[in-house]
């Protein structure tokens, strides 16, 4: 039996330009999304179709594993000392600086900052 092409592309849930690419690689010359294509190569498209989307199952899996392997060791590494005890040590004294007063003599003398306003323009506005 035969099959068009948009009907096999359908079927896999491809587009029919896709298609169209595996089957010119295949060596099999069509047209349009209309044309017709011999169950034979359909069965091949098929299985070659049916490979691909296995291999990126499987590469899916072994990715999420990964991720899942590198989360565990991430957690184990932030936490090594879960299970041991923490040796309480006694708090140390807390650091007291000294703090020098200067006198209001030794201090420079500072003029206090006055912020400038933008000029404006005073003159009236005329109609012209």
């Amino acid at each position: 039996m035969q099959i068009r092409v948009h009907e096999l592309a359908k079927e896999l849930k491809i587009s029919t330009m896709a298609l169209k690419k595996h089957l010119t690689d295949l060596g099999v010359i069509t047209k349009s999304h209309m044309s017709i294509i011999d169950e034979e190569v359909a069965n091949k498209i098929r299985e070659k179709y049916n490979e691909q989307v296995d291999a990126e199952k499987r590469a899916e899996k072994d990715r999420k594993k990964l991720i899942e392997l590198r989360h565990q060791a991430k957690k184990n590494a932030e936490s090594p000392f879960k299970g041991i005890e923490e040796v309480t040590a006694q708090p140390a004294e807390p650091v007291v600086e000294p703090t020098i007063e200067e006198s209001p003599e030794e201090r420079p003398e500072t003029k206090p900052t006055v912020k400038k306003r933008p000029k404006r323009n005073l003159k009236p506005k005329t109609k012209a």
